[in-house]
């Protein structure tokens, strides 16, 4: 024992010697530690209780951190780990520190569970009016699962029918009656091309607003005594083939639409005055014109969940089964009119091969852009699983082959497009990898060749890019970016987040970016930077954050190449050589590794080649001796430590001890360094 203490001393003193002498070589490699700060801050909350929030915080050379929060006892933990984030197609990309959740977890689940539940509504507004039956309160107790389940699909069906009455509003009221007032002052509209605008929607309209909504909310206000609803469904079901008028008249009514929008300047301020409203949600009022087409599939799908949910023998079965026929009759014609249309067809492709698993994938604002096969890593024990991706312009559905024939794919993840971001991969021993993440989950994913995971990025990242641009256009122009003095309007205070649409509550408040002095969500306003000189750091937005980055300082190393693997394991070197590589469940591979100054290390086939196969951003890693808990992975073998990158573990065989005191002082020096701002050509 007393040996091995010895032998472990001499190590770790020719450790320090390594460090030294890397430090003296490269000065940037200095790790100026600051000592650990801890802040104790208390909430008073509005019930009077009083909320303790002690944080924790060490850090190392400005940019490598651990921090602990403890919220009335409870810990949570986040350290700072270096990404490589995808710039777009030009070859640029960008490695930079971020804080990352140490509990996060990934994107899927692993349960057994054949169906997945995706009953969201984003396209429709949010904020309705009218009775709503408290979910949380009522279904909580409600005695099963499945009881639970059926409730909240069938309240669903009415919140959705609430929010499309409101639509048939906008579109039979509001702008009608508009385009009424404008016409009166100067006719530029004749009866025949208001009679084709809107064909029938007044008689939809009434239906809907007197007749179907009143029932199904009847249904649910007596859901305790009652628990049905098809039985109105199957009596109404009648009236709504007066669809197939509306959706026979509704490429006049659009080609009607856009001649007017070219011909009448009246027309167009009339739209732009009706698109400006907040029931048009941010959308072309030309979007909302589709929704009578795509309602009765719709119904369907709502349905189908409803029913999937009924417990065995319950006494709204055979009417929901029954109102499910009727409703897929009606809805035939609409969907037949709809492949028609190029911009709809593969949407409607994919609705059919997921099912009622998300009831509102046919949107008025929706396009598939990509799809196709991809191998997922899993983050758990690294296997490899098959997963089919459907990309859209507004998100990414991530999908497995069902075992059973309910519907051709199973929902395993989406990604909206607002919080999506796309790195580079990170994995040591697979080639052609790379992430996608949001806000609170990721997917690793593998394509087969460079091409093909070269193809997904781009396709990728032009989503996000241009969904955001569109995001901004419904934003108010942007005065310059400086230190606002923001006041907060108690008459007019928006209900919802500007950006994520999340709704304002007690436990929920509303923020106020100091920059352009929109009203967000303590999520979408989480960043601070100094605004004006000798000021404090400021609450900002992600927009401006991101902007006021960009400008006026640069946390991280860009580069621009063809690939980020594109790399001369010469020039830019801290140190290189070879090195055996393996994980928990691997063998040993033979690699040629190289740190750069960027502290990227990237691994080669060989030292001839000039494109390295794999990468890994250090900063945030953890380099040690092996756990003895990992000695079964390689038998106890000598000269070997071990690289732990969030859930990963590496163990990295060198020749000799000198050696790999060698690499173990470089790696760790990069995993604490401050990134460096370097240009490579």
């Amino acid at each position: 024992m007393e040996s091995v203490d010895k032998t472990l001393s001499t190590f770790q003193m020719l450790l320090r010697q390594q460090k030294e002498e890397f430090q003296k070589i490269f000065p940037h490699l200095n790790n100026i530690r600051v000592p650990a700060e801890e802040t104790v801050q208390t909430v008073i909350n509005p019930d009077g209780t009083v909320t303790h929030i002690k944080t924790t915080r060490s850090q190392q050379a400005m940019s490598f951190r651990h921090m602990r929060s403890t919220v009335n006892g409870v810990t949570t933990s986040s350290s700072l780990r270096a990404v490589v984030e995808y710039l777009g197609p030009n070859g640029k990309c960008q490695v930079k520190l971020e804080m990352v959740d140490d509990n996060a977890i990934e994107s899927e689940s692993e349960d057994d569970d054949d169906t997945v539940s995706m009953m969201s509504d984003s396209s429709d507004v949010s904020d309705i009016s009218g009775a709503v039956v408290p979910i949380d309160s009522f279904a909580a107790r409600l005695p099963t699962k499945k009881q639970k389940q059926a409730f909240c699909a069938a309240k669903e069906l009415v919140d959705s029918e609430r929010r499309y009455v409101l639509k048939l509003r906008l579109l039979d009221e509001i702008f009608r009656n508009k385009l009424i007032e404008a016409n009166a002052q100067s006719t530029f509209l004749s009866t025949d091309k208001m009679s084709k605008l809107f064909s029938n929607l007044s008689s939809l309209h009434a239906f809907h607003r007197d007749h179907f909504l009143p029932q199904l909310q009847s249904r649910i206000d007596n859901w305790q005594q009652q628990q049905k609803m098809s039985d109105v469904v199957c009596q109404l079901a009648p009236f709504l083939k007066m669809y197939s008028e509306y959706t026979n008249n509704y490429n006049r009514a659009m080609k009607v639409f856009a001649d007017l929008q070219k011909k009448s300047r009246k027309f167009g301020a009339v739209v732009a005055a009706t698109e400006c409203l907040p029931e048009c949600d941010n959308l072309p009022l030309a979007s909302h014109i589709i929704c009578p087409v795509q309602r009765v599939m719709r119904y369907h799908l709502l349905l189908q969940e409803y029913f999937k949910n009924l417990e065995p023998g319950h006494h709204d079965k055979e009417d929901t089964e029954k109102a499910v026929q009727l409703v897929k009759t009606a809805a035939s014609h609409a969907n037949e009119m709809m492949r028609k249309l190029d911009k709809y067809k593969h949407v409607i492709e994919v609705q059919e091969m997921l099912g009622s698993q998300i009831s509102d994938l046919l949107s008025p604002s929706r396009e598939l852009v990509k799809q196709g096969r991809m191998t997922k890593i899993s983050s758990r024990n690294n296997e490899l699983q098959s997963r089919y991706l459907f990309l859209f312009n507004d998100m990414l559905l991530v999908c497995a082959e069902r075992k059973v024939p309910l519907s051709k794919y199973k929902l395993r993840s989406l990604f909206e497009a607002d919080a999506m971001q796309v790195l580079e991969g990170d994995n040591l021993e697979m080639e052609n990898t790379f992430s996608v993440r949001s806000r609170n989950k990721f997917i690793e994913l593998c394509a087969s060749t460079v091409h093909e995971k070269n193809e997904w990025m781009d396709a990728l990242w032009f989503v996000i890019r241009d969904f955001r641009d569109r995001m901004q256009s419904f934003i108010r122009p942007e005065k310059d970016i400086s230190d606002v003095n923001v006041k907060k309007s108690t008459k007019s205070s928006p209900k919802s987040c500007s950006f994520c649409t999340s709704v304002f509550n007690t436990f929920k408040r509303e923020y106020i970016c100091r920059s352009c002095g929109v009203i967000v969500c303590r999520k979408c306003c989480s960043n601070k930077v100094v605004l004006s000189e000798g000021k404090k750091e400021a609450r900002v937005c992600e927009k401006c954050y991101a902007k006021l980055k960009n400008d006026n300082f640069k946390p991280y190393t860009a580069f621009s190449r063809k690939s980020v693997f594109e790399v001369s394991p010469d020039e830019n070197c801290l140190w290189r050589g070879y090195l055996d590589i393996k994980s928990l469940k691997k063998p040993w591979t033979r690699k040629y590794f190289v740190v750069h100054m960027d502290y990227v290390l990237y691994s080669f086939n060989s030292e001839k080649d000039t494109y390295a196969s794999t990468s890994a951003p250090l900063p945030g890693v953890k380099i040690c001796l092996p756990e003895a808990k990992y000695d079964w992975a390689f038998g106890k073998e000598p000269n070997v430590f071990e690289m732990e990158q969030r859930r990963r573990v590496y163990f990295l065989r060198c020749q000799s001890r000198e050696e790999m005191a060698k690499w173990m002082a470089v790696l760790d020096l990069a995993s604490k360094a401050e990134l460096p701002i370097i240009n490579a050509s």
